[in-house]
């Protein structure tokens, strides 16, 4: 008789084992993600009546932000709705550090040891040539600026000085090979498209204080202007940074 309980009692534990797995297995592998619920053109929206509330709106909840791996947050970032405000101040710098004051999701990514990694995963995908697939000028200009946004994040040193040399060979070669085929369609990129290819370069450059990037500067003394604010329209320099660049892991 007990041992006919016994039996019981342990076929009970297994079955609500089995109905328990399923709800463990869903909790842990769940992806916490963040989609901006509100945006331009909704009610809640409409209902914002000043500027920095509705910045406000775009802000990760802390509870949110903490549980979201990096490759969503990456994500997260790149859609960031207000992207087009770096062009509301005086270079690409000043505007991106505008946005990380206002927008929690920047200021999270670049403490995030693997963003640089989950960064290069989409920018390996990015092709500029694609940008003859979009018709109209509008479209272009959206293509565009997609890749100054993930240009801007990749180049900042936090998240350069997180990553190791072979991350490094690799971010290079894409950032140079970017560049030449940007180069190659001046009428669509200009130097605002190509120069945030080229900071990517210029700051990897720097990060590794080889003696090219004295030799650069002692030719271009533009060249630490270039690399705070990320935007030139001296096609020699930024030629020059693309070819030292390529040299940089070759000794």
């Amino acid at each position: 008789m007990n041992c006919k309980k016994s039996i019981t009692n342990t076929l009970v534990q297994f079955i609500l084992i089995s109905l328990c797995i399923p709800l463990l297995t869903f909790a842990q592998t769940k992806e916490v993600t963040w989609n901006y619920p509100i945006r331009p053109g909704t009610e809640e929206w409409k209902q914002l009546n000043s500027f920095s509330e509705r910045l406000n709106t775009f802000n990760i909840p802390e509870s949110i932000l903490v549980k979201m791996t990096t490759e969503n947050l990456v994500k997260t970032c790149l859609n960031y709705p207000w992207w087009i405000l770096i062009t509301s101040r005086d270079d690409n710098q000043s505007g991106y550090e505008y946005l990380k004051s206002v927008f929690n999701g920047f200021r999270e990514l670049e403490i995030r040891n693997d963003a640089g990694v989950e960064l290069l995963k989409i920018y390996e995908k990015m092709m500029p040539g694609d940008i003859f697939n979009y018709e109209t000028l509008v479209k272009q200009g959206v293509f565009c600026f997609q890749f100054t946004y993930i240009e801007l994040l990749l180049s900042q040193p936090n998240i350069l000085k997180n990553v190791n040399d072979g991350y490094l060979i690799q971010l290079v070669q894409k950032a140079s090979s970017v560049y030449n085929e940007k180069s190659l369609a001046p009428d669509k990129y200009s130097y605002y498209g190509i120069s945030t290819s080229c900071l990517i370069l210029s700051r990897i450059i720097k990060l590794k204080k080889n003696n090219e990037y004295d030799s650069l500067r002692n030719i271009f003394p533009d060249l630490e202007i270039f690399n705070n604010k990320g935007i030139s329209d001296n096609k020699k320099l930024l030629d020059c940074i693309a070819i030292e660049s390529g040299n940089l892991f070759t000794k």
